[in-house]
């Protein structure tokens, strides 16, 4: 077991590679290691929470999702089949058989981005400005 310290909270992982403790040659895999990377850098993963995150009491098919961010969408739905599988989305079926997602609000980590962006919004004017 491994712990994880950032911004002095610690959380312990199995798998996760001690990035302190890499030498040079092991650095190819520094982000590969990051659930912080593997969650956020995939292809319109960004844009999606964005909008889970925005409007958590409503659901989103991956064409909504498409017309809202211009994320393709099976680049969406691809995103929302991993968010449901690590539990921060649930799915529905609609009337005409696709499936929808919404936020899973009782997700550990739904809170804490919550709250990230919230935080952004307080440099919005920084940030879309530069």
């Amino acid at each position: 077991m491994q712990q994880y310290t950032v911004n002095g909270f610690t959380r312990n992982y199995d798998t996760l590679t001690n990035s302190e403790n890499m030498n040079d040659s092991d650095l190819s895999e520094y982000s590969a290691t990051s659930p912080f990377v593997q969650l956020l850098h995939r292809d319109g993963c960004i844009p999606v929470l964005d909008v889970l995150i925005r409007r958590p009491e409503s659901s989103f098919t991956p064409s909504d999702i498409e017309t809202m961010t211009g994320v393709d969408a099976s680049v969406a739905a691809e995103c929302l089949d991993k968010l449901a599988v690590i539990g921060m989305v649930d799915t529905t079926e609609t009337d005409d058989g696709s499936t929808a997602y919404q936020t899973c609000k009782q997700h550990d980590l739904i809170q804490p981005l919550a709250e990230f962006h919230i935080e952004l919004i307080s440099y919005s004017d920084e940030i879309l400005n530069n």
